[in-house]
């Protein structure tokens, strides 16, 4: 299933799901959020199709508790670089992680850089997804020479000059536009030559922002307070059923929708 949010008046939410699984050829149906000091969910439909979205979770948890169980021990302790060492120490063999490995690698274990491959991310039942992050500038307010930092910004998102800043960081930095994901630096950087050719993400995966589609308030406290990967937690090692997990994320979410 695939929900699509369109704010259809102010402060009005349409969410879209498409469900392949009625009639012949699917049908769509709606939710309607108000954001307002008691915001209100509003399901269209028969309230049979109302635990399909509680369902989807389901599937996920369950595969994440089959999936801890090939993870090492000790992985809910990590912080940020703890993958990076996993992989260049030889303990491990697989990381889902950008190429900053690799990079280190490069430059403190060169024998390991040599051996490291970027691939696509693995496709699901619901198709192939890409975890993804945008960046931009920006120019504030209180800006005291708006017009040179809008000149400036206006130069610096030229295509060759994006390039120029790509190629500074080995490839590792993506823009944010598909149009220039086409860059010659994910084929020749190495070692391995174009070893991290399948960073960038290509035509058939689909960039996901985590907190989406839910408006940008509340998918930004997702993020923040990592309720996708506390989530995982409470069911693998917390203890939780899922059912009971699933109960704490609409709670947490309705607080969000609070504050």
């Amino acid at each position: 299933m695939k929900t699509e949010v369109a704010e259809i008046a102010d402060k009005i939410y349409r969410l879209s799901t498409f469900v392949p699984q009625v009639g012949p050829t699917g049908f769509t149906f709606n939710q309607f959020l108000i954001d307002a000091d008691e915001p209100l969910l509003f399901h269209y439909g028969q309230r049979s199709l109302f635990p399909l979205v509680s369902d989807a979770v389901k599937r996920v948890l369950e595969y994440s508790q089959r999936l801890v169980k090939a993870l090492p021990a000790d992985v809910f302790a990590w912080d940020d670089a703890s993958n990076n060492r996993y992989l260049i120490s030889g303990q491990g063999s697989l990381i889902f992680n950008p190429p900053s490995a690799w990079a280190v690698a490069k430059r403190d274990n060169l024998k390991v850089a040599e051996q490291l491959w970027t691939f696509e991310m693995p496709k699901g039942p619901q198709g192939r997804y890409a975890p993804f992050l945008p960046f931009l500038w920006g120019v504030w307010k209180f800006s005291k020479n708006k017009p040179a930092a809008k000149s400036l910004l206006a130069h610096l998102l030229q295509r060759p000059n994006v390039e120029r800043i790509v190629n500074a960081s080995g490839g590792y930095d993506i823009p944010s536009f598909d149009s220039m994901r086409d860059f010659k630096v994910w084929e020749q950087v190495e070692p391995p030559k174009g070893t991290v050719y399948h960073y960038p993400p290509r035509a058939d995966q689909v960039t996901w922002m985590a907190g989406a589609p839910a408006p940008a308030n509340i998918a930004q406290q997702m993020y923040v307070q990592a309720i996708n990967t506390k989530m995982i937690a409470r069911c693998t090692q917390g203890g939780d059923s899922i059912d009971k997990t699933i109960g704490w994320a609409a709670s947490e979410l309705e607080g969000y929708m609070r504050s």
